[in-house]
């Protein structure tokens, strides 16, 4: 009985210390607040993802941002909609950098607000385009060296058929015009000069397809359709497809989306330039903790991976 009572007493002594301990860890813990820290704070003003180009960059921004502690702000905006609202609220909430795509810059107050954001030291990083008025960080494809690849590959392709190099009627990115005179000049050194048609499209995708659909049916000879961006793409591989044409028109072009590729491996596109945009978001990231980290790297510039893929 007597060692019954003895166990009982240390287990009612233990069990009043683990109180007093609770007691004493929760009153600490309410008059000293665990401090939450962050690598910082950046903003990305991107296309939303709706638009196939952008999607896997969103990812990759997310993905980043939270394995290297940032607060990533998303705004996400629509075709020719101005980013002066969000670029000012970025401003006034202090954000350390901005990610954005030039692209989408329309408006002289964007512009300024580019320019005040740079004069407050804050981190600018420019993605699939470059930005000259003020020093920013590019990420992005060698459009470049990219096109070539697509005029090498027609050029060991093609005998006497025409090649149709699609061109949007109003072009908003500087890319995709990099790309039409990259191609456009280096089949013509090639000795391609008389083949080469430049194809006037419309910007919005319905009147696209519907274009495509009667500019492509008046043709009878068979003929290489060379598409400088993603959307186009997969447009003109679709269009292709409903007329039943995939052996009169041979499609080249570039694009990221998981649509595209399956047409890709369904032959309904003969060649595709991917480039790796989930690496562009990541590398986006790393880039602005560079900066903020002390790195003079404003100005610089860094190519993300792209390779040309065939249906065989």
């Amino acid at each position: 009985m007597q060692k019954k009572q003895k166990y009982l007493n240390i287990l009612l002594s233990v069990f009043a210390v683990f109180l007093l301990t609770g007691a004493f860890v929760f009153q600490y813990r309410s008059s000293h607040p665990v401090q939450t820290t962050t690598a910082g704070r950046l903003t990305a003003i991107l296309y939303n993802e709706q638009n196939i180009f952008w999607k896997k960059t969103w990812e990759g921004l997310r993905e980043e941002a939270a394995a290297e502690g940032f607060d990533l702000s998303e705004y996400q905006v629509g075709n020719m909609e101005s980013i002066a609202d969000y670029l000012e609220i970025a401003i006034l909430s202090d954000t350390d950098g901005i990610i954005f795509d030039p692209s989408t810059i329309h408006d002289q107050e964007s512009v300024q607000l580019i320019s005040e954001a740079s004069d407050k030291g804050i981190c600018l990083v420019a993605l699939d385009a470059g930005y000259e008025d003020v020093p920013v960080i590019y990420i992005g494809i060698d459009n470049i060296s990219s096109s070539q690849k697509i005029a090498e590959y027609i050029h060991t392709q093609v005998s006497g058929e025409k090649i149709l190099l699609l061109n949007r009627e109003i072009n908003y990115s500087s890319n995709l015009k990099i790309r039409q005179d990259t191609i456009w000049s280096a089949l013509a050194d090639m000795g391609h000069e008389e083949q080469l048609c430049l194809v006037k499209i419309p910007n919005d995708s319905i009147e696209l397809r519907e274009y495509l659909s009667s500019y492509l049916s008046s043709l009878e000879e068979p003929a290489f359709l060379i598409c400088i961006g993603p959307g186009q793409t997969l447009t003109a591989a679709k269009t292709v497809l409903s007329l039943n044409a995939s052996n009169q028109f041979r499609i080249v072009g570039f694009g990221e989306s998981e649509e595209t590729i399956e047409l890709l491996e369904e032959h309904a596109i003969e060649a595709l330039l991917i480039q790796d945009n989930k690496q562009m978001g990541s590398l986006a990231i790393q880039c602005a903790g560079r900066f903020l980290a002390g790195e003079n790297i404003s100005r610089s510039s860094y190519t993300i991976d792209n390779f040309l893929y065939t249906n065989d």
